[in-house]
């Protein structure tokens, strides 16, 4: 699978961090990470996003 690898997918535009992912029995992948509006504030909200594998790998590997 990381032979043909396209480069990274961002899951957000936003600032972020420490973020984990796992992959899911109906075969997506579920991202789990902090994120923020604006450096300018002083925290980060818990997101939780659910994505499917064409989607971030670009159709390469399709469930």
């Amino acid at each position: 699978m990381a032979a043909n690898w396209c480069g990274p997918y961002r899951v957000t535009e936003k600032p972020s961090a420490y973020s984990t992912m796992i992959h899911l029995q109906n075969r997506n992948i579920g991202f789990y990470y902090e994120e923020c509006d604006s450096l300018n504030t002083y925290g980060y909200d818990m997101v939780y996003k659910e994505l499917p594998l064409d989607r971030i790998t670009s159709g390469n590997y399709v469930k």
